[in-house]
C-alpha cells in the first residue's frame, strides 16, 4: 500500500472477477463502500469507462472495449485500489 494525495492506494484480491473478463466485469464491495466509482484506463493512461457504483454488487459492461490489457480503478472515499484486468473478444 502507498499513498498518493492523501489517498491509500492498494490492490484487493476479489474484487472483481471474472479476469480476463469478455462482456462483463462483476464486482462486489464492502457494504460501507457504496456510491463508489470505478474507472478504466488503457495502458497509456487514457480513460477508456467510468461508472458511479450505487450498489455493493452488481457489474459493468465492457463488450465495446478493445481487448488487451487494462488498469481498472475503485475510488472510494478514502482510499483507491487498482488492479490490472484483461478483457478478450
Amino acid at each position: 500500500m502507498c499513498l498518493f494525495f492523501g489517498l491509500s492506494v492498494e490492490a484487493e484480491p476479489g474484487l472483481f472477477y471474472p479476469n480476463p473478463a469478455r462482456y462483463n466485469l462483476y464486482y462486489t464491495l464492502p457494504e460501507d463502500e457504496k456510491g463508489s466509482k470505478i474507472t478504466l484506463y488503457s495502458t497509456d493512461g487514457r480513460e477508456v469507462l467510468s461508472e458511479h457504483l450505487l450498489n455493493a454488487s452488481g457489474s459493468i459492461d465492457i463488450s465495446g472495449l478493445s481487448a488487451g490489457m487494462y488498469i481498472v480503478e475503485f475510488k472510494f472515499l478514502k482510499r483507491i485500489i487498482r488492479d490490472k484486468v484483461l478483457v478478450i473478444n
